[in-house]
């Protein structure tokens, strides 16, 4: 089905199915009691469905669990705390006149949460047709609808062509088990379709449906997602995919290998209408590899400087350093790009090139000093963890972590790896039977990654005990030669986090959310 096909239906006897709500769910979020991050972002997912839906002519009631009580905290089992509404709450939202509930699942640690949630709404709503899509549902369909009772169908990739049709079968009286990368149980069987194609013309899109949600929440409040935080920050997505396939990421199972880019100028005029309409002051690009034409990027800084816009813009999620050379950074510097993220993820080479990552440190490092010199934060992923790293490999990372404060990066986090269902090295543990069964301990160990006290199972060449020091050791190294070759960053910090309630660093970030979980707004 096209997504400029239209798609509304009625049904008998004299009940217009066009009337009924879609109705789409951001759950609410879980996190260790003692995590050190949690991004709490605004739903991109659920309000650019939304606004695909409603361009087609369905009504949409897009459930927020979490902006809808951002600030509600709630103990969980297990030393866990939900943010958002209630399973209460959330089942009460749900529209009687709803026929359809779309859910989004990225990330795996959250589906104990997710599954246990969709139970007791189908409980409630027996007759509500229930499917699932993202990232996790799209690594494991067949676990996912085994675990799930209430979950009916599951949708794999791209969601917006996949959702037009599927709701246009269910709601015609059609079998939707035809439908290209639907998933569905056969009996005692679950059956995958083939692949949907990936859509190749992402500017014909509508820009997400922020109305749907309580967009000014998160704007008002000081949460800044996957990065710092000065003012009414939004997030902007303007590619899909990643050219790269390494081996401990799950993106190539959701998206494969082709990387496909808006147009610049589609980019600069929904930032516009996001000046104009919410009066946002910062835009967070959330691509998984924001960076890879060079031409690109030009071209974009160029629109932007010729639509005079005053809108500082990030990029948070990490990006490939290869394109980033003098021109390019120059252009960012002078375009509003306040905060740049690289993505190393090792600063040893024999650890990087068993992850299928091409990547010449030195050639990152002196990138890194370029945008040091231009006055861009920076910040550089690092993970520690892998199957098969050894004591040798993690010292040249901790290594590593200190030549990036000397250079002057201004954030260098120790995450520790979590082995991502779709990703390679995933598929490697199941098959050595680290990861002997996926269940909801598993999930767990991936949960655990936010604490800095968490010890990795995965590891095997070292404990897990060394690796959970190693990150504690090294995180205070690297922050405490940061500050101390830098003390002007103390001073900002400070008035920061206590007085302004606004952020320049994922650090500073982190501990301010850590104080308003703490102690209120």
């Amino acid at each position: 089905m096209s997504l400029n096909a239209a798609s509304g239906s009625t049904a008998s006897p004299g009940i217009r199915v066009a009337d009924k709500p879609v109705t789409i769910l951001r759950p609410p979020v879980i996190y260790p009691k003692h995590s050190f991050s949690v991004p709490i972002t605004p739903p991109i997912a659920i309000a650019s469905l939304a606004a695909t839906l409603e361009k087609h002519g369905y009504r949409v009631d897009a459930i927020d669990a979490i902006g809808e009580d951002l600030h509600h905290l709630e103990e969980m089992p297990r030393q866990r705390v939900l943010q958002g509404l209630t399973f209460e709450k959330v089942v009460a939202r749900v529209a009687p006149d709803s026929d359809i509930l779309a859910v989004s699942v990225m990330f795996s640690q959250e589906w104990p949460l997710i599954r246990d949630l969709l139970i007791l709404i189908k409980s409630r709503n027996p007759g509500l047709v229930i499917i699932a899509g993202g990232e996790h549902i799209t690594a494991l369909p067949a676990f996912s609808l085994r675990d799930c009772a209430a979950l009916d169908y599951c949708g794999t990739g791209e969601g917006e062509g996949l959702l037009l049709e599927f709701i246009a079968a269910i709601r015609s009286g059609k079998d939707p088990r035809e439908i290209a990368g639907l998933c569905y149980r056969d009996g005692g069987e679950v059956v995958c379709n083939p692949r949907r194609h990936r859509i190749s013309d992402l500017d014909s899109l509508p820009w997400p449906a922020w109305d749907k949600i309580p967009i000014e929440t998160y704007l008002s409040a000081s949460y800044g997602g996957s990065g710092p935080k000065s003012g009414r920050t939004i997030p902007i997505v303007a590619t899909r995919g990643c050219p790269f396939r390494c081996s401990f990421c799950s993106s190539s199972n959701m998206w494969g290998q082709r990387y496909v880019m808006r147009s610049p100028a589609n980019v600069i005029d929904e930032i516009k209408l996001y000046s104009d309409k919410y009066r946002v002051t910062h835009v967070h690009f959330y691509d998984l590899t924001a960076i890879i034409s060079k031409e690109w990027i030009l071209e974009f800084c160029r629109l932007y400087r010729e639509k005079n816009l005053n809108v500082v813009w990030c990029l948070p999620t990490g990006t490939r350093s290869e394109a980033l050379d003098q021109e390019v950074i120059e252009s960012l510097a002078a375009t509003n790009c306040r905060y740049l993220v690289y993505a190393p993820e090792s600063g040893s080479p024999a650890t990087l090139k068993s992850l299928n990552k091409e990547l010449n440190l030195d050639a990152l490092l002196q990138s890194v000093r370029i945008a040091v010199k231009q006055g861009i934060i920076t910040r550089c992923n690092l993970v520690v963890g892998f199957p098969g790293e050894t004591i040798a490999n993690l010292l040249e990372t901790l290594v590593f972590q200190l030549r990036l404060a000397l250079v002057g990066v201004d954030d260098a986090p120790l995450y520790l790896f979590a082995p991502y269902p779709g990703s390679e090295l995933f598929e490697y543990l199941r098959s050595n039977n680290r990861i002997p069964e996926i269940n909801d301990e598993y999930f767990d160990t991936l949960i655990g990654q936010m604490v800095l006290s968490s010890r990795t199972m995965y590891t095997e060449k070292m404990s897990g005990y060394i690796v959970a020091l190693a990150r504690i050791i090294g995180m205070s190294l690297f922050y405490g030669l940061s500050y101390l070759l830098r003390p002007r960053r103390i001073a900002r910090s400070f008035i920061n986090i206590f007085v302004r309630k606004t952020t320049d660093t994922v650090f500073e970030q982190r501990i301010l959310e850590m104080i308003q979980r703490r102690f209120g707004r």
